[in-house]
């Protein structure tokens, strides 16, 4: 027994430190008893020694205090273990923080109350049951979940394709309340919220169905589309190049890209996001192209068309070269007009600056008054005021000019560009089961309709109007017979 205090000092000698933690500036960290001494914080060992730091080198100053092993605390520990179980889902986690308090409490009675509450947890671990909705439920009560939400998606998509939106909006928020987990019922809801032109709620729909299945390529086209109708479309153009990599030669989507790449405006045309669409694109449309010749369609533009139908369109494009070539070169010729008025403007109105700052003078009294302009003042003044005119007629011309090249292409039977990006429907919603991104058809797999509808035809209620000012891009090229001014 002579010997117990030397064990006993060793055992506290090994014993880990209970002190705060210091971390520094330069990512290294100090432990200790901490106290400030004016412009030093000076960190004290457990074996005597202390450590003074300069309090710009000091970061954080992390607190830390030993656990409650008994009285009110240890029992206010108890109820803060129970707060955090009440929304937990993670089983493990929740065991381990239960086994840690039963090890350090003192306290019999919250350690049997622990260990009570702990049985429950060990249970749901043993008969592998998960949280879902609030409710804990075991692998057959999760199939049967799965079923009633595949059911809840099997009437969400007939409602859709027979219009009743009111209805399919009512139903799509009981499947989520059922089933917060389904992204199928998320995505429904998103198609219903933007078929009721509710873009705002349609997106945070299909952001949460991204969040759950974050590789399916309708629901990353739909987002897309929903950002681009909100003017988000940088993102837009990132998720459309998302959709690309999941579902790869997706007509679809290459459709929609083409879209949204040729409406792009000119600042956009060299962002990142936009280079790295358009090499997806081009990469993966001549491939698509490739197979899509073998059932007689070729591209024009951002749809598809019949042999017999490009013959017809490249001899009007034939005879309309020459008036829209010319259309191009008086709109180049205008803009550059303009760009020289803007610049006669800015020297102009720098003149009068400089002849205002020259018209100040002193009186006796030392206050500062202006004096008469001279005529030059006023002369700029009016060369101004041309040039604001001649700015305004450049600008009218460049309005009509559009217009001719808009009243041309409408002379196309099917137009290259229609400003209109497509959702996927009802039918492209995710499976209830576990499904692969692959397992998703690509629209490429099957030839395009016999007939490219024409013009006039009705677009369909989800189609996103492209920005009528957005000028064309060259992420998209036009033919030499459509010209960026016609956009």
């Amino acid at each position: 027994m002579k010997y117990a205090w030397i064990l006993m000092f060793l055992s506290l000698l090994a014993a880990p430190s209970r002190g705060d933690i210091v971390h520094l500036t330069d990512g290294s960290t100090l432990s200790g008893q901490v106290k400030r001494d004016g412009d030093h914080w000076r960190v004290a060992r457990e074996d005597g020694s202390s450590t003074s730091v300069a309090a710009e080198r000091v970061q954080r100053i992390e607190i830390v205090r030993p656990p409650a092993t008994s009285g009110p605390a240890a029992a206010q520990r108890l109820v803060d273990l129970r707060r955090a179980a009440a929304v937990s889902g993670d089983v493990p986690g929740m065991i381990q923080r239960y086994e840690l308090f039963i090890k350090e409490v003192a306290d019999d009675e919250l350690v049997a109350q622990a260990k009570a509450e702990l049985k429950i947890w060990q249970q749901r671990r043993d008969a592998a049951m998960s949280k879902i909705a609030g409710q804990w439920l075991t692998p057959l009560q999760r199939r049967q979940l799965a079923a009633q939400s595949a059911a809840a998606a099997d009437e969400l998509g007939n409602l859709l394709k027979e219009g009743r939106l009111k209805e399919a909006e009512t139903l799509s928020r009981q499947a989520i309340e059922q089933n917060p987990n389904s992204a199928a019922a998320w995505y429904l809801r998103g198609l219903t919220l933007w078929r009721m032109d509710k873009a705002p709620d349609a997106r945070k729909a299909y952001e949460k169905a991204n969040e759950l299945r974050p590789d399916d390529p309708a629901i990353l086209n739909n987002l897309a589309l929903v950002l681009w109708r909100q003017n988000q479309t940088m993102v837009a153009i990132h998720f459309y190049d998302q959709a690309l990599i999941v579902s790869p030669q997706n007509k679809q989507v290459l459709d929609n890209l083409a879209e949204a790449l040729y409406a792009l405006a000119d600042e956009n045309a060299n962002a990142t996001v936009v280079q790295r669409a358009r090499k997806r694109f081009a990469e993966q449309d001549a491939l698509l192209q490739t197979r899509m010749l073998q059932w007689g369609w070729s591209r024009w533009g951002a749809t598809w068309v019949n042999a017999t139908q490009r013959a017809e369109l490249e001899k009007i494009e034939a005879q309309l070269r020459d008036k829209l070539d010319t259309l191009q070169r008086e709109f180049d010729d205008a803009q550059g007009r303009i760009a020289r008025i803007d610049s006669d403007m800015y020297s102009s109105q720098r003149e009068l600056q400089v002849i205002d700052s020259r018209c100040w003078a002193q009186d006796t009294n030392g206050t500062w008054l202006r004096t008469v302009y001279p005529s030059r003042y006023y002369d700029v003044q009016r060369d101004i005021d041309r040039l604001q005119s001649a700015k305004a007629e450049q600008l009218g011309k460049l309005q009509s000019l559009r217009q001719q090249a808009k009243a041309m292409q409408q002379r196309f039977p099917v137009p290259k560009y229609t400003g209109v990006q497509q959702p996927f429907g009802p039918e492209a919603a995710p499976s209830a089961a576990s499904q692969s991104p692959a397992s998703v058809p690509a629209r490429a797999s099957a030839p395009a309709p016999a007939s490219v509808p024409a013009p006039a035809s009705a677009p369909a209620p989800a189609s996103v109007p492209a920005p009528a000012s957005a000028p064309a891009s060259a992420s998209v090229p036009a033919p030499a017979s459509v010209p960026a001014f016609s956009q």
